[in-house]
């Protein structure tokens, strides 16, 4: 069988499980400060985006704000919108996507040189149950995913509310196979010393608060929320006694420790003193991993599916090969990883064992076998628009 080999720069996968930010990425050394992690991402730079906004059906959302930098964009009827040009850092790109009745999604990646491929699905704002004020609440998922409120909430300006609160729940499970788009950002992450991290989660929760006027709320200064979340089956035998606690940073678009959660039965429970998303993780220290893929012809490969597994984890990390082979990103180091190529079928055609690695590195060509599934064309062209653009 053929398949079309259509030219575009990098497609994001990350299965979001295992502590891997894997994408293909241009080569920076720049490290992060460790006293202000928005900075030092490298300098600032004009990249091109493209990308495809869903719905949890997978169906395309027209309307969506899209915003990279200072630039903005709407999605058009297919869900697709375009932003060349825009402002970001050369290691780091934070895009935002908004639409009324839906949680406010995100993509986090390392931009490269070509057009970066974006897929966001957003979430709908999945009511759960209501809650009042000066006295303790709480709601549920069916999964077991809770919140308990002590009554003492705040409007968006920090002032006392009274009366009723509506709570909006989402639970997305590391097993999710989407949580890759769901999720806001990537899972890159600053711990409490200020060091950059990769993340393999057990989970994560947003939970928007809203009052009786429609307005924002959260919960008052000096007071907390306890939280419960569900481990997933698959990961029960590795959940540790006692986990961290990462809420998402939606002005700097990542992951910031704070706090942490204990194991209780098959559960984890822990407190937090205000709500976006909150993520069950394991930090890791990382190093720079990159590779060629190509096939027995000598042929850069696009599109190639590679997964990398760590140790016990339950789910692997997916890259997905650009436009010249190549796949570029953040991996645990001193740890031994096993690498599994997948064909285009989603064949297994190639698994090796690597590392471990203490100093960023590449592999250089990963050697692939030729297959019926791996035969590929190229088309060369122009696409033009309505207007004739």
């Amino acid at each position: 069988m053929k398949y079309l080999k259509i030219q575009s720069a990098i497609i994001l996968s990350i299965l979001a499980s295992l502590a891997l930010v894997f994408t293909s990425c241009e080569n920076d050394d720049t490290s992060l400060q460790q006293n202000n992690f928005a900075e030092n991402w490298g300098a600032s730079v004009k990249k091109d985006f493209m990308g495809k906004v869903v719905d949890e059906a997978n169906e395309p959302i027209s309307g969506v704000d899209i915003k990279i930098g200072q630039e903005t964009a709407v999605t058009d009827a297919n869900g697709i919108f375009i932003i060349d040009a825009a402002s970001v850092y050369n290691r780091f790109a934070y895009i935002t996507a908004e639409k009324a009745g839906y949680l406010k999604g995100s993509r986090s990646l390392v931009p490269t040189d070509g057009t970066n491929q974006v897929q966001i699905m957003l979430l709908d704002q999945n009511i759960v149950g209501t809650v009042s004020s000066g006295s303790e609440g709480e709601v549920n998922l069916p999964n077991g995913t809770s919140v308990k409120f002590d009554g003492a909430f705040k409007d968006a300006s920090g002032n006392e509310y009274t009366g009723d609160v509506t709570v909006m729940m989402q639970h997305l499970a590391s097993s999710d196979t989407d949580i890759d788009k769901k999720m806001p950002g990537m899972l890159y992450a600053q711990n409490a010393n200020n060091e950059e991290r990769v993340l393999e989660t057990y989970g994560m929760i947003n939970v928007a608060l809203q009052g009786a006027g429609g307005e924002q709320l959260n919960i008052a200064e000096g007071h907390k929320a306890r939280i419960e979340f569900p481990i997933d089956a698959a990961q029960t035998s590795t959940a540790p006694n006692t986990i961290e606690l990462w809420h998402f940073d939606e002005e700097v678009g990542a992951w910031i420790e704070e706090g942490a959660a204990t194991k209780e039965g098959n559960k984890y429970v822990g407190e937090v003193a205000h709500f976006s998303w909150w993520n069950l993780d394991i930090p890791l220290p990382m190093v720079k991993l990159a590779m060629h893929i190509e096939d027995a012809d000598g042929n850069s490969i696009t599109g190639i599916e590679v997964e990398l597994w760590r140790g016990e984890s339950a789910f692997p990390a997916v890259g997905v090969s650009d436009e010249n082979g190549e796949i570029c990103g953040f991996v645990p180091s001193n740890e031994t990883l096993n690498m599994v190529i997948y064909d285009f079928c989603g064949n297994q055609v190639y698994i090796n064992s690597i590392g471990s690695f203490s100093a960023d590195t590449n592999l250089g060509t990963i050697t692939i076998p030729n297959t019926p599934e791996m035969s590929t064309s190229t088309i060369t062209g122009t696409l033009l628009d309505c207007d004739n653009n």
